[in-house]
């Protein structure tokens, strides 16, 4: 619902993490640019696990892929 109500692209947690684990880095449309906000729809429905590791993202150490 987000998605068409929002006008905001969407994708899950799920595949955010899957992207953001890659030994090479993110595609090009997952690499998060400076200014960028993610939104957490429902955030009940993510396993617990998913969403620590979502929410401690962007304090890990960064590599050289990003930003």
């Amino acid at each position: 619902m987000l998605e068409f109500e929002a006008d905001i692209a969407s994708e899950t947690i799920a595949k955010f993490l899957f992207e953001h684990d890659r030994p090479e880095g993110p595609s090009e449309q997952w690499r998060l640019r400076r200014g960028e906000v993610l939104v957490v729809d429902e955030a009940a429905m993510v396993a617990s696990a998913d969403l620590a590791r979502w929410w401690y993202w962007p304090t890990r150490p960064r590599p050289r892929w990003c930003w």
